[in-house]
């Protein structure tokens, strides 16, 4: 089944540039059949869209932008797919169910390119069941800055109807996200890479490097569990390339699940850590339809 998308049907947005990322497609209702039902992706001009592929009639499917991620006058390129899980707060005493999806800016094809740059990592908290009529529409202004480390008024902001989401900044001169986030055992992974920066003064410039946070609020990690930086207790600390950081690759190994991160050279960098134990608690089959 095929359909095709553009400007002429799409409920918003207009969808006018390009999309080299790949799409997350996603079976979002945990069903037992496993057919995928929602698409997530991301343009070059920072809007991000949600695609609902839930009927088995391709006439019946919808899409929509769910957020417009680019400050004015900065290009904000989406390059890598988004990652998507399923997420609940706290708002005015009642738990709210949310779908959370992360995605990241940054021009891994100019990977030296500093001035009109800023890019960051971002938490949209999508309600498809609520927004079915794509008006969700995210933008900077209804995002909450989690940039500054130990904003005390940051989790207040983000337990409520008004906000959807949230945006961290990335700190260094030009840096960009290079890889796809990830999240494993409710920890946001992913890889930039720091054109001025340096592994150390025998190396020419550029630093990888990679970066875990809470992945509900974004905040920063425990220092001493997860080994952060001191500096920055958002990046893990002996995480450097002088290149890029690949894609975090889960892999299970004698029942548990362990987080692997490769560098631009093929090399598995220490401090893989492992995220909990796997174990089958039930299985039940539903025939096809």
């Amino acid at each position: 089944m095929v359909k095709k998308f553009d400007a002429s049907n799409i409920k918003q947005g207009g969808m006018t540039a390009s999309i080299p990322s790949d799409a997350a497609a996603m079976n979002t209702d945990l069903d037992a059949q496993n057919l995928l039902d929602r698409v997530y992706i991301g343009d070059t001009a920072g809007n991000l869209y949600r695609f609902d592929i839930d009927d088995a009639d391709p006439d019946k499917w919808s899409g929509g932008r769910i957020a417009q991620l680019a400050e004015s006058g900065v290009p904000t390129k989406i390059l890598f797919a988004p990652a998507m899980v399923k997420q609940q707060e706290m708002v005015s005493n009642a738990t709210v169910a949310f779908d959370a999806v992360y995605v990241a800016s940054g021009d891994r094809e100019h990977p030296l390119k500093v001035s009109g740059t800023a890019d960051k990592v971002f938490m949209i908290k999508d309600t498809p069941l609520v927004d079915s009529g794509y008006v969700l529409d995210a933008k900077l202004a209804n995002l909450v800055d989690i940039t500054s480390v130990g904003s005390a008024d940051a989790y207040a902001k983000l337990n409520s109807s008004s906000t959807k989401g949230w945006y961290y900044k990335l700190p260094g001169a030009g840096e960009k996200v290079v890889s796809m986030p990830t999240v494993l055992n409710n920890v946001l992974r992913f890889g930039s890479y720091s054109p001025l920066e340096n592994i150390n003064s025998c190396v020419p410039s550029g630093r990888g490097q990679l970066y875990g946070m809470d992945a509900l609020g974004g905040f920063p990690l425990d220092p001493v569990k997860y080994k952060m930086l001191p500096s920055n207790p958002r990046i893990f600390a002996g995480f450097y390339s002088q290149g890029y950081i690949g894609n975090a690759v889960p892999i299970i190994f004698n029942g548990r699940m362990y987080v692997l991160q490769v560098t631009e050279s093929g090399q598995i960098l220490p401090g893989a850590s492992s995220v909990g134990s796997v174990a089958k608690v039930y299985w039940y089959r539903e025939a096809e339809r």
